[in-house]
Parts: C-alpha cells; sequence; structure tokens
C-alpha cells in the first residue's frame, strides 16, 4: 500500500517543476528561445520542457534515455545521448552520444533561419563531452572532449581531444589530440599530435607529430621566409610534409621544399634554387643511409693505419648553393655541401692491421672554395676542406662479428684538384676503440688515452688519412 504522505511529495515536486517551467516562460516570451533551471527528459519531446525542449537553454538536464535542447549551461547527463541545437557550455556526459548543433533550425520559421544565417550562426561548446562513443560540435570548441570512439569538430578547435578511435577539427586546431587510431586537422595546427596509425595537418604544422604515418602541409621552422621561432616536428615510421622547415626523424622521409631537418633510413627531397634567402644557408640537412634528390656526391678511396682500403660513397645536399650558373652562394665564401657517407674497409694483408673488414657510416660537411660568381672561373673548386664523423664496426675474421667492436672517428681533411672533378687529399683522425678485448695496435698510430669502462676496453689515438676524391 503507497502511504499518503508519498503521492503528497510528489505532487509538490512536479508543482515545483512547473513553476519553473512557466516563470522562464513569462520572463522571456518574446524571445526566441528560454531559459530553464533545471530539465528532466525521458525521451526527446517528453520533458519538463514540454513538445518544446529543442527552445530551452538549461542550467541543469537529467536525460533518462535521450534529451532535446537548444543548449546547456553548467551540467547535462544522459543515458543514451544528449542532443543540443545550439551553443552550449559546461558538462555533458552522455552513455553514447554528445551532439552540439543537431536540428540547428527546428521550430524556427523560414523567416527566423533566414536571420540566424546573416548574424553568423553558430553552434559552438565552451566546455567538456564526455562520451562512450561520439562527441560532435558542429562549429567550434574551447574544453575538453574524450570518447572511446571519435571526436568530431567541424570548426575551430582549442581544445584536448582524446578518442579510442580518432580525433577530428574542420578548421584550425590548437591544443592536444591523442587517439588510439588517427587525428585530423582540416587547417594549421599548433599542439600536440600522438596516434597509433597517422596524424595529419593539411596546412602548417606547429609543434609535434608522433603517429606510424605523419602528415603535413608544412612544418614550421626557424628557416621559413617570415621568421619564426616556432618549430614543426614529426617523429614516425613515415613522415610526409609538402615543405620542411622544422624536423622529420623516421624510417622514410621525405618532402618538397627543403630547408629543416630529415634523420631517417631514406630521405627523400627536392630543393628549389629560389627558396630562401640565397646564399644565407636557407637549405636543409638530410642525415640518413639512402637520400634521394641528393647534390654534391663523390666517391673516396683512401688509405689509413687501420685498412689498407677504405671506400667511401656519399650522397646529401648543398647547403648554400644559389640559382646562378655557377651554383656559388652570393656571400659566403665556401659553398658547403652535407654529405652521408657509407663506408666499407678491407686488409689484404694481415700485417697491416688486425681486423679484415669494416662497415659503417659518416656524416660530413665539405667547403669548397669560392673564388667569383662566374661559371667559368678555373679557380672555383679549386681546393676543399672537410670535417665529420664516423661510427664503424669492426671485424678480425671474414664473418661478420654480432659483439660490438665499435671504432668512432673525428675527421678533417684539406683536398687539392688535380684534374675536373678529382682532388688528392690528406688528413687526421682522432680515433677511440670501444670494444671486450682490444686488438694490438699497429704501431702508425699516436696513443692519447687508454682504459676500461665496466666490462669493456677503449683506446683513444690519433691516426692519418690519405687518398682520393672523385
Amino acid at each position: 500500500m503507497i502511504h499518503p504522505n508519498a503521492h503528497h511529495k510528489v505532487s509538490l515536486g512536479v508543482t515545483f517543476l512547473l513553476l519553473l517551467h512557466l516563470q522562464s516562460y513569462a520572463q522571456l516570451k518574446g524571445l526566441p528561445y528560454r531559459e530553464s533551471v533545471f530539465q528532466l527528459s525521458f525521451f526527446p519531446g517528453v520533458s519538463t520542457n514540454g513538445l518544446s525542449s529543442a527552445m530551452y537553454f538549461n542550467k541543469f538536464s537529467i536525460n533518462l534515455t535521450s534529451g532535446l535542447s537548444a543548449g546547456n549551461h553548467w551540467f547535462e547527463i544522459g543515458t543514451i545521448s544528449n542532443t543540443h541545437t545550439r551553443s552550449s557550455e559546461g558538462i555533458q556526459l552522455a552513455g553514447l552520444a554528445n551532439v552540439v548543433g543537431s536540428n540547428s533550425y527546428v521550430n524556427l520559421t523560414r523567416g527566423e533561419e533566414q536571420q540566424y544565417y546573416r548574424d553568423g550562426d553558430r553552434s559552438d561548446l565552451k566546455g567538456i563531452q564526455l562520451s562512450g562513443m561520439l562527441n560532435f560540435v558542429r562549429h567550434n570548441v574551447q574544453g575538453f572532449q574524450l570518447t572511446g570512439g571519435m571526436n568530431v569538430n567541424n570548426g575551430n578547435a582549442q581544445v584536448i581531444q582524446l578518442a579510442g578511435f580518432a580525433n577530428y577539427v574542420g578548421q584550425s586546431f590548437g591544443g592536444t589530440q591523442i587517439a588510439g587510431f588517427a587525428n585530423n586537422v582540416n587547417y594549421g595546427a599548433r599542439g600536440l599530435q600522438v596516434a597509433v596509425g597517422f596524424n595529419r595537418a593539411k596546412w602548417e604544422m606547429d609543434g609535434l607529430q608522433f603517429s606510424a604515418v605523419n602528415i603535413a602541409g608544412m612544418l614550421s621552422g626557424v628557416n621559413l621566409v617570415q621568421h619564426t621561432s616556432r618549430r614543426g616536428v614529426q617523429v614516425g615510421l613515415v613522415n610526409l610534409s609538402k615543405s620542411n622547415d622544422g624536423f622529420q626523424l623516421g624510417l622514410f622521409n621525405k618532402t618538397k621544399g627543403f630547408r629543416g631537418v630529415q634523420v631517417g633510413l631514406i630521405n627523400v627531397y627536392k630543393t628549389s634554387p629560389y627558396q630562401g634567402n640565397q646564399g644565407n644557408g636557407k637549405y636543409g640537412v638530410p642525415i640518413g643511409l639512402i637520400n634521394i634528390g641528393s647534390t654534391g656526391n663523390h666517391i673516396r678511396l683512401y688509405n689509413n693505419n687501420l685498412f689498407w682500403t677504405n671506400l667511401e660513397i656519399t650522397t646529401g645536399n648543398c647547403r648554400n648553393c644559389t640559382w646562378t650558373e655557377s651554383t656559388m652562394p652570393l656571400s659566403d665564401k665556401f659553398q658547403k655541401m652535407n654529405q652521408n657517407a657509407l663506408i666499407f674497409g678491407y686488409n689484404h694483408w694481415d700485417y697491416v692491421s688486425p681486423y679484415k673488414w669494416t662497415v659503417g657510416y659518416g656524416f660530413e660537411q665539405v667547403l669548397y672554395n669560392k673564388s667569383s660568381m662566374s661559371a667559368g672561373d678555373p679557380h672555383n673548386k679549386r681546393f676543399f676542406i672537410s670535417y665529420g664523423a664516423r661510427v664503424q664496426h669492426l671485424n678480425q675474421a671474414n664473418r661478420f662479428e654480432k659483439r660490438l667492436n665499435l671504432l668512432s672517428i673525428l675527421h678533417s681533411e684539406i683536398g687539392f684538384k688535380i684534374t675536373r672533378g678529382m682532388y688528392v687529399f690528406g688528413g687526421l683522425n682522432v680515433n677511440c676503440e670501444w670494444m671486450k678485448a682490444l686488438a694490438e695496435p699497429t704501431g702508425l698510430e699516436m696513443m692519447l688515452a687508454s682504459g676500461s669502462l665496466g666490462n669493456r676496453q677503449y683506446r683513444l689515438w690519433a691516426s692519418y688519412t690519405v687518398g682520393l676524391q672523385m
């Protein structure tokens, strides 16, 4: 049996809600939209705001299944979904979806629709959305979005987006996007994009992209024609950009306008001779084993105290070449080449050193002298100065030794042209061997230091290099 007091309490509660509703209606009767302190909805169209619930902005809303309103100011919770036709603030919490900007012209006359369009119709969010599958905003967002599925914003966003699957921004973005699969920005992005699958910023990327595949229109950087302190960085297996003034780190990097840095296994770039401020070092630096789009390449055959025959093949680019016929820089005294070296060394005779063969990688700059801007000047590139670092793995037998036998070299050379495209050169090296057991020295080096570090021994010494460059 139901207690009589229970009926009395229910009647008081319903009366209170109706009074709030009628008071709001009376105060805002002349306006298209009305305000309500509290709204309780069973499903769209059946709520304390009646059939015209889409015309109400609520401070608090509870939707037992799904709710429809013009917007919310403070807090809204829905078992299935929360839907707003206009802009919203505060917190939205839904089991399935939060939607801001759906059916924006519901209950409006044709004249009212046209007036909203002329006034710059907006359905924006300033606040927090939490949902199980979808957060959707028709225009701009400021705040925080968390969902197990997708966050979708068609306008500009200053937001932190966390999604189990994907984040999407239709215009410009500033903030953080973290997704289980993908992040996409249709205009410029400033901030952080992290995903397992891919990140995309169609225009400028000012910040960090971290994913398996990263795509950007332009990576910001110090070498932009319009100077900026901002940086664009891509870290992933594959990094793609139309212009790189920032930094790419990955197995495969590709760009066209190249004034930044690429570090990877394969770098692909195309440098226009007209880009940037010519002669002032506005070209990029590729660091990798394979560099496609390379210029200034050379082959070196040389001898040192460890290996009788060393072969070095380089790829890279010119740091300060110009559009002129000679390609010489306008103001610099040297033409600067960034070169990546693949190194192979071999000993035919055992008495030269205890090592049979070596493979390694090096990065160096080669500076060719400039006499004039004339293409026919025979004094251009009469000599070069080069310097850099090499890292090599040493093998005492014909097989590749699995244990780490590391040789690090800092080197510097000077070379002189003996015929067209051929130079004779010589230089000094500072070498460091680091391995479990050091071999006997050859006697052709100058010992600088030796000792042990943990279970490995090291030896620091100076030596020579002489050879030919083609």
